[in-house]
């Protein structure tokens, strides 16, 4: 069994998936396999992942299971210490498996590592100076937002952190496994993403779980990776803008139900008019 389990969720991915392999490929840390749950594409996501990783385990799913429930069915198959949990939209300098490895190794009390997200345009095939995450952080109000985004990199330091964007995140099995969360009527078998999100919010979920356990969470700034995150505003389509709508309504579902779930009684009563102005705001919106 590999040390490092790589979890990759595609649905008609294959804008991305050629990059993303060839920067898998190119890591320096070789202990790997790669699994993938293909929620049913109709393009050529798979015939790539083929091509360039043949031996890879690939799952084909005939439906959508979202990104926890997918996700979840790869932690459960595999035996690793260490799970990669990575979309296909990221492309991976080839030191950065080998850093978020060293970094769990190093700090027993980390529960996963993440490392920095550079915004990839890959319209115009450019990778750029502009910071996408450098890890999760959490206000008084509540929100959890990816650290420095839309920043100029200017260097950034290593250390603890919220949590890490479920775009890139290295987890701990027995952090996971602190952590994971029974199915009603069914005893042995354990969610890890929390499926009732089914997408949007929850590795946010998890990194606020883990802390809830006592686990801590790292940012490794020399881990880099490539993130193609999708744009909004003047610069975005009519349809990216319409999906965007969709996905504002998903996410503040999820965050409300990750808030219920996880809060700390403590604070929420010491800073509860910044919650309620923020929640205010974000359900006019």
């Amino acid at each position: 069994m590999p040390r490092v389990a790589i979890s990759l969720v595609t649905y008609n991915s294959e804008r991305y998936l050629r990059d993303f392999c060839m920067s898998l490929k190119s890591q320096t840390f070789n202990d790997w396999e790669l699994f993938v749950v293909d929620n049913n594409s109709h393009d050529a996501s798979l015939a790539i992942i083929e091509e360039l990783i043949p031996n890879a385990t690939i799952i084909r799913q005939k439906e959508n299971l979202g990104f926890s429930k997918a996700h979840n069915q790869i932690i459960r198959w595999t035996k690793s210490d260490y799970i990669l949990v990575v979309n296909p939209d990221i492309s991976m300098d080839d030191t950065c498996i080998d850093l978020l490895v060293t970094a769990l190794e190093k700090y027993p009390e980390v529960g996963q590592a993440g490392g920095k997200l550079l915004w990839w345009n890959i319209d115009e095939d450019s990778k750029t100076n502009i910071l996408d995450s450098c890890g999760l952080e959490i206000t008084r109000s509540y929100r959890i937002r990816d650290r420095f985004q839309g920043r100029e990199d200017e260097g950034s330091e290593a250390g603890y952190v919220f949590g890490n964007s479920g775009a890139l995140v290295m987890l701990r099995r027995t952090a996971l496994d602190e952590t994971r969360i029974p199915i009603q009527n069914k005893p042995s078998v354990f969610e890890y993403f929390d499926e009732n999100f089914f997408a949007y919010k929850e590795d946010c979920d998890l990194a606020w779980r883990m802390i809830n356990a006592g686990w801590k969470a790292y940012f490794e700034p020399k881990a880099v990776a490539y993130h193609r995150r999708a744009v909004s505003g003047s610069r975005a389509s009519h349809i990216e803008r319409k999906n965007r709508v969709s996905i504002n309504r998903y996410s503040y579902r999820n965050h409300l139900l990750m808030v219920y779930k996880n809060q700390w009684w403590s604070l929420t009563l010491r800073h509860i008019f910044s919650i309620m102005a923020f929640e205010i705001a974000k359900f006019v919106y």
